[in-house]
């Protein structure tokens, strides 16, 4: 996990060159072996003068970046595991640095219960109800629209388009006719998009006016 592991490494102002040294290691697992798999992908093979060498060559690259990323990750969480056997009693131990944090906790807790008080269904006014159950209802029928279209053989949302196909191609020839907006069939491909932004519109509505009426009653409660 590089990324976190940066992120991690600046929040605690630590040595950027050392940071960088320490997670070079994910280059050799991922990063390389990825940039490689998708380089062959788009590899015109025939043009090559041996296709069969780089399919090979391809399918053993697949395999290695694959088998790579799963030996990272089985003995990324070794060590971890490892290490909460190891040193899990003095990492749990209450350190000065942690104060802040733990106040804040402390300071959310009230808010925390509220918030589970008024998403609770019987809480709920009548709007909220329809809210959410509009939100939920229009976001399963999206995605039984988008499962349809991943399972028939003829698709109804999407275009089938793959790395190596060529945008400027007509759409018998796999392409997008030079707009990548075409990859969206009309119309159930914009109907069934446009149901699930107004899924995750009402959701979004329903969840900030929630927030807001808990932290209102934390509020009132605290006073």
């Amino acid at each position: 996990p590089d990324w976190p592991t940066s992120v991690t490494c600046g929040i605690l102002n630590m040595s950027i060159p050392q940071m960088l040294f320490g997670t070079m290691p994910v280059y050799i697992v991922s990063v390389f072996p990825q940039t490689l798999v998708g380089a062959l992908l788009v590899l015109d093979k025939e043009a090559s003068g041996d296709p069969e060498f780089w399919v090979q060559v391809s399918s053993a690259c697949t395999s290695f970046a694959a088998a790579a990323q799963a030996a990272a990750s089985l003995i990324a969480a070794y060590k971890i595991t490892m290490t909460i056997e190891r040193d899990g009693e003095e990492l749990a131990k209450e350190r000065p640095e942690h104060n802040e944090v733990a106040e804040l906790t402390k300071k959310e807790e009230r808010f925390e219960e509220m918030f589970l008080h008024v998403t609770r269904w019987e809480q709920m006014s009548f709007v909220g109800r329809a809210r959410i159950i509009g939100a939920a209802g229009f976001m399963l029928l999206s995605g039984l629209v988008f499962t349809a279209d991943f399972v028939l053989s003829e698709p109804i949302c999407f275009r089938q388009f793959a790395i190596t196909s060529d945008i400027n191609a007509s759409f018998q020839d796999g392409g997008l006719q030079g707009n990548m907006a075409n990859i969206v069939i009309a119309p159930i491909g914009h109907i069934n998009l446009g149901l699930f932004t107004v899924a995750a519109v009402l959701f979004k509505i329903h969840s900030r006016m929630l927030t807001r009426v808990a932290r209102s009653l934390a509020v009132r409660d605290k006073e």
